[in-house]
């Protein structure tokens, strides 16, 4: 097969994956809200998790314990000074007033796609079967 067309394949693939969101539509409202709190924080502790186990015992390696740690709590300021430079507004109410914040989604997703695309595209042309685990 051509590289570019399972390139193309994968990366359409990748993203019908990320509408399995939407069968959480299907859910009655007064399920969805039992079910909410425990789904985002298992999402949010895999992803911490998998930050700290892989990445930071990786960074400890190569540039040692005490440049990590620094890093570490650098990227923590800096994502929490733009997460209030960017007016994210949450509640822990079950009535909340909604804020609009579709923009961030939108370029947060597009930054996410951009980048995800350049990295199976780099991994499909320097090997197939690269390409297809990476994806």
């Amino acid at each position: 097969m051509d590289v570019l067309f399972l390139i193309i394949l994968a990366l359409v693939l990748n993203s019908m994956i990320g509408l399995i969101g939407i069968f959480s539509l299907f859910i009655r409202r007064k399920d969805l809200e039992k079910i909410i709190f425990p789904l985002v924080s298992f999402a949010a502790g895999t992803l911490f998790a998998g930050g700290m186990y892989h990445l930071f015992a990786e960074s400890i390696e190569e540039i040692g314990v005490l440049l990590s740690i620094n890093w570490f709590i650098f990227g923590f300021i800096l994502f929490f000074v733009l997460e209030r430079l960017l007016k994210w507004h949450h509640c822990h109410k079950l009535k909340c007033e909604i804020h609009p914040f579709s923009y961030l989604i939108f370029i947060g997703d597009a930054i996410h796609n951009i980048v995800d695309g350049l990295i199976i595209a780099t991994t499909f042309l320097i090997d197939i079967k690269l390409g297809i685990l990476t994806t």
